[in-house]
């Protein structure tokens, strides 16, 4: 215990970062900058709109009709009244007029009412479609927070190396010169200064496409400072566990809403066959009305059937639909199962990677010490420094790797599953 707390000490402590914009500002950043996070959101408004639509078929309706028609001939009649008048009337004017206003009052419609429920569906599906939407918005910046801190780390390491490699050229041109050291150590030396700025440059450049990643992710540009990440080698819980929260994720959630929606339109695919029974009030008007008032209003209820080779087609397309609905749904939750194993085995093996790569870290540090020591003395050759100075580049850029791939796993399995959900 002693001897691991001692190589955690020493890797904090020798960790150059300081204080960065944390992961939290890049992800209040994406809740409002991300396309399909805002994409969901409308989705989702259009959808709760669609409820309105679908009541407004329930409701009663009043429409309007307003016409004018210029006739080719003028046809009057005329009769006689029982008193011996003589009544004449326009059957065809030259100039029409014609008006009416009417109420519908849907009494009975059994599909309309299903298609309101699958609406009232839909919406809850595409609120839950705008959380998950949310929750993988969050899970990209997570992923692309971390990479940024480890590409820094490699490029903090890597300029260190360049550094020791500057150095190390200068002494060892000192030496030459002193006629202390061969020739084959200066290009020696310079191989590794070379050497040294092409890592550099490979981590630079990894840096800033990772730090574009999470400008694409968030919206908000990272800026030039470092974070530091805490160590935490703490044991997650078991994998059921996180297996069990499945079911209350968004995605999830979202799939089986729709599944729903389905089955609720392939209702009222069934139900359109069903006859629609309405009440309605008219008044109409016209200067064509012949020996009837030109203003007349009538009262009444209809009840409409209609079959035509549209419906039994609608009925297909709703069972196929639903079908596919919980096709779909299947896959939602093999992938989220997928991805929550895959994050969780990412934890256990980050936790064994990162107390690897701190003893390798610590006995790399070591040995860079002993080799100079013994080169100092001309015990050692500059081969055997420069192969210890490789070793301790590599083993942390392979800590510093190891310590953000670990943090990133882990929060990326607990954005899985809604844990720390806002």
């Amino acid at each position: 215990m002693t001897r691991s707390m001692l190589v955690l000490a020493t890797l904090l402590v020798a960790s150059r970062a300081s204080a960065q914009q944390p992961l939290s500002e890049f992800l209040d950043a994406a809740s409002s900058y991300e396309p399909a996070v805002r994409a969901a959101r409308h989705d989702e408004a259009a959808a709760r709109s669609r409820i309105d639509e679908a009541r407004a078929a329930l409701l009663p309706s009043v429409s309007a009709l307003l016409g004018y028609q210029r006739n080719e001939v003028e046809v009057r009649t005329q009769r006689t009244s029982p008193d011996g008048s003589v009544l004449t009337a326009t059957i065809l004017p030259y100039d029409q007029f014609d008006a009416a206003v009417q109420l519908d009052v849907p009494l009975v419609d059994v599909a309309a009412w299903s298609a309101l429920d699958a609406s009232e569906s839909d919406a809850d599906g595409a609120h839950e479609s705008t959380r998950a939407a949310e929750d993988r918005a969050r899970v990209a910046v997570i992923v692309a927070w971390h990479r940024v801190v480890g590409a820094r780390a490699v490029v903090d390491a890597s300029a260190e190396r360049l550094r020791v490699a500057e150095r190390a050229r200068e002494d060892v041109g000192r030496r030459h010169d002193a006629g202390v050291a061969p020739a084959l150590d200066v290009a020696r030396a310079d191989v590794e200064v070379g050497l040294a700025r092409e890592a550099h440059t490979n981590a630079t450049l990894e840096e800033r496409i990772a730090a574009q990643a999470l400008f694409a992710a968030s919206g908000l540009e990272p800026d030039a400072t470092r974070a530091s990440l805490d160590v935490d080698l703490a044991a997650e819980r078991p994998l059921d566990d996180y297996r069990a929260m499945l079911d209350e994720i968004p995605a999830l959630r979202a799939a089986r809403e729709a599944t729903r929606t389905a089955s609720r339109r392939r209702e009222s695919a069934w139900q359109r066959m069903l006859p629609v029974l309405r009440a309605f009030a008219r008044e109409r008007y016209t200067n064509a009305a012949g020996f009837q008032p030109e203003s007349l209003w009538s009262v009444g209820v209809v009840a409409q059937w209609t079959f035509d080779f549209a419906r039994p087609a609608a009925l297909s397309t709703a069972e196929h639909e639903l079908a596919a609905a919980e096709a779909r749904a299947d896959a939602v939750r093999i992938a989220a199962e997928t991805a929550v194993v895959e994050a969780w085995n990412r934890v256990e093996a980050g936790r064994a990677r990162v107390e690897a790569a701190a003893i390798a870290l610590e006995a790399s540090g070591r040995a860079v010490h002993d080799a100079r020591e013994r080169y100092q003395v001309a015990r050692a050759t500059q081969l055997d420094l420069l192969i210890a100075e490789r070793e301790r580049f590599d083993a942390t850029v392979a800590h510093a790797l190891a310590v953000a791939q670990l943090a990133g796993a882990r929060a990326t399995l607990h954005a899985l599953v809604g844990i720390d959900r806002p």
